[in-house]
Protein backbone atom coordinates (compact mmCIF):
# COMPACT_ATOMS: atom_id res chain seq x y z
CA UNK A 1 0.00 0.00 0.00
CA UNK A 2 1.26 3.40 -0.90
CA UNK A 3 0.94 6.45 1.69
CA UNK A 4 -2.47 7.82 -0.57
CA UNK A 5 -3.97 4.74 0.13
CA UNK A 6 -3.32 4.49 3.84
CA UNK A 7 -4.11 8.30 4.45
CA UNK A 8 -7.74 7.88 2.23
CA UNK A 9 -8.85 5.16 4.49
CA UNK A 10 -7.77 7.02 7.55
CA UNK A 11 -9.50 9.52 6.14
CA UNK A 12 -12.89 7.15 5.69
CA UNK A 13 -12.41 5.66 8.86
CA UNK A 14 -12.20 9.47 10.85
CA UNK A 15 -15.31 10.63 9.02
CA UNK A 16 -17.44 7.69 9.82
CA UNK A 17 -16.39 8.61 13.32
CA UNK A 18 -16.96 11.70 13.29
CA UNK A 19 -20.51 10.95 11.62
CA UNK A 20 -21.13 8.61 14.70
CA UNK A 21 -20.15 11.47 17.40
CA UNK A 22 -22.21 13.92 15.67
CA UNK A 23 -25.79 11.39 15.87
CA UNK A 24 -24.87 10.68 19.49
CA UNK A 25 -24.74 14.50 20.33
CA UNK A 26 -27.76 15.29 18.49
CA UNK A 27 -30.01 12.57 19.32
CA UNK A 28 -33.25 13.15 20.50
CA UNK A 29 -32.39 10.96 23.62
CA UNK A 30 -29.00 12.76 24.30
CA UNK A 31 -29.03 14.80 27.75
CA UNK A 32 -25.72 16.77 26.02
CA UNK A 33 -27.36 20.31 26.65
CA UNK A 34 -27.78 19.11 30.52
CA UNK A 35 -24.35 17.96 30.44
CA UNK A 36 -22.99 21.28 29.21
CA UNK A 37 -24.68 23.35 31.64
CA UNK A 38 -24.01 21.20 35.05
CA UNK A 39 -20.25 20.88 33.75
CA UNK A 40 -20.18 24.95 33.14
CA UNK A 41 -22.30 25.50 36.88
CA UNK A 42 -19.58 23.46 38.44
CA UNK A 43 -16.83 24.74 36.62
CA UNK A 44 -18.73 28.31 37.81
CA UNK A 45 -18.75 27.33 41.34
CA UNK A 46 -14.77 26.13 41.29
CA UNK A 47 -13.79 29.40 40.24
CA UNK A 48 -15.87 31.51 42.96
CA UNK A 49 -14.18 28.73 45.81
CA UNK A 50 -10.83 29.97 44.05
CA UNK A 51 -11.05 33.46 44.07
CA UNK A 52 -13.04 34.02 47.54
CA UNK A 53 -9.76 34.49 49.55
CA UNK A 54 -8.80 37.25 47.27
CA UNK A 55 -12.26 38.72 46.83
CA UNK A 56 -13.51 37.88 50.25
CA UNK A 57 -16.57 35.96 48.70
CA UNK A 58 -17.87 32.42 49.87
CA UNK A 59 -18.31 29.56 48.17
CA UNK A 60 -22.37 29.84 48.61
CA UNK A 61 -22.60 26.23 48.30
CA UNK A 62 -21.36 22.95 47.29
CA UNK A 63 -21.08 21.06 44.30
CA UNK A 64 -23.23 18.52 43.64
CA UNK A 65 -23.63 15.06 42.88
CA UNK A 66 -19.18 15.36 42.27
CA UNK A 67 -16.29 14.29 45.21
CA UNK A 68 -12.92 13.57 44.67
CA UNK A 69 -10.16 11.66 46.59
CA UNK A 70 -6.90 13.29 46.33
CA UNK A 71 -4.91 10.00 47.39
CA UNK A 72 -5.68 7.65 44.99
CA UNK A 73 -7.13 10.25 42.36
CA UNK A 74 -9.97 8.48 42.10
CA UNK A 75 -13.30 10.75 40.89
CA UNK A 76 -17.05 10.06 41.81
CA UNK A 77 -19.52 11.54 39.92
CA UNK A 78 -23.19 10.85 40.95
CA UNK A 79 -22.21 7.86 42.57
CA UNK A 80 -19.76 6.39 40.12
CA UNK A 81 -16.23 5.85 40.52
CA UNK A 82 -13.82 6.50 37.84
CA UNK A 83 -10.27 5.81 38.63
CA UNK A 84 -7.02 6.34 36.44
Amino acid sequence: MNEHTITSTVSVILAFIGIAILAIVVSSQASTGNVFKAGGSSIAQLIRCAISPVTGGSCGGTLTNVSSTFSTGCVTVGGQTYCP
